[in-house]
């Protein structure tokens, strides 16, 4: 991708090309919300999950300038825009500072934004019931004060709609950058997780998932995965949310069914589910066993 001339009061009106990923996410059930519920209250609730979002930005570049040192290293740069009911994230290298990187350094952005996303999308689902549903993907783009374009702004914009449930999941290209750094042994198990994502359709599509249940996901695994409570806690509030919502339509209860069920996988409440060819735990709408490969073959135990 060459430079463009776009509005950019940063580069001279010259839109830098960039490599890292987007984030597309939308509320869903916005268009109805006036029937169900206070407007102000809903509007409140936003405002909080926009602020949950520009605090991990402001976070995030406090501990970038914090680290970068004398030798000037830098960081990729993260965006948080909103309009509407939309969240569009954005976090990058332009791509004459990316090559610096081998391709699979690159795709390390992939499992960062996990870090950021992962408390914000908590908040939002579990306590203040605003039910956001996107998609990660990975590749080049233009970003500008006004405008963001380009491969994997499309990706983005084309799937995040799709998933049958609240939460984050990766395009192919996202999907496909983490199993490369699964395959040179830099995929962490904190922040993503192999997943058959409910889509439209009755459809799934295999690929990674964040762990937002967790809510602190870069915190100790094993500390967190014995401490049952703090996911039934969750699941309580989840569940209050579920109830108070006012009328939940036939074309969208699927969605909470789903959400519901990924929420058990990640807490291991359905833990019984596993392939019966090697026993790795499994969700029960995993269609391949995702260390073996079975085809559908799960034993309830």
């Amino acid at each position: 991708m060459k430079p463009v001339q776009l509005k950019n009061k940063a580069n001279n009106g010259v839109a830098i090309p960039q490599k890292g990923v987007v984030v597309f996410l939308d509320a869903v059930g916005t268009k109805t919300v006036w029937s169900r519920n206070d407007p102000s209250d809903y509007i409140k609730s936003w405002e909080n999950v926009l602020k949950a979002f520009r605090k991990e930005e402001k976070i995030y570049r406090e501990t970038s300038d914090e680290f970068r040192g004398d030798d000037d290293y830098d960081f990729p740069a993260l965006s948080v825009r909103a309009f509407s009911d939309t969240i569009i994230l954005s976090f990058s290298h332009p791509i004459n500072k990316s090559e610096k990187n081998t391709f699979w350094q690159d795709c390390l952005k992939i499992e960062t934004i996990g870090i950021i996303l992962a408390l914000p999308l908590y908040k939002a689902i579990i306590e203040e019931g605003i039910y956001l549903r996107g998609a990660i993907s990975f590749g080049e783009f233009y970003i500008t004060d006004s405008m963001i374009i380009g491969p994997a702004v499309e990706e983005a914009a084309e799937w995040y709609e799709k998933p049958e449930w609240f939460g984050i999941s990766t395009t192919p290209s996202a999907t496909y950058g983490l199993e490369l750094l699964k395959e040179h042994g830099h995929l962490s198990d904190e922040f993503f997780i192999n997943y058959d994502v409910p889509m439209k359709n009755n459809q799934q599509l295999n690929g990674y998932a964040l762990l937002w249940p967790e809510k602190y996901p870069h915190l100790n695994k094993e500390h967190v995965n014995k401490n049952k409570k703090m996911f039934q806690k969750s699941r309580k509030k989840l569940l209050e949310s579920f109830s108070s919502r006012g009328l939940i339509g036939v074309s969208s209860e699927l969605k909470y069914k789903n959400t519901l069920a990924f929420f058990d996988y990640v807490a291991g409440l359905d833990e019984n589910v596993a392939c019966i060819q090697c026993g790795t735990k499994l969700s029960k709408n995993n269609k391949f066993c995702s260390a073996c490969g079975t085809k559908t073959t799960i034993n309830i135990k």
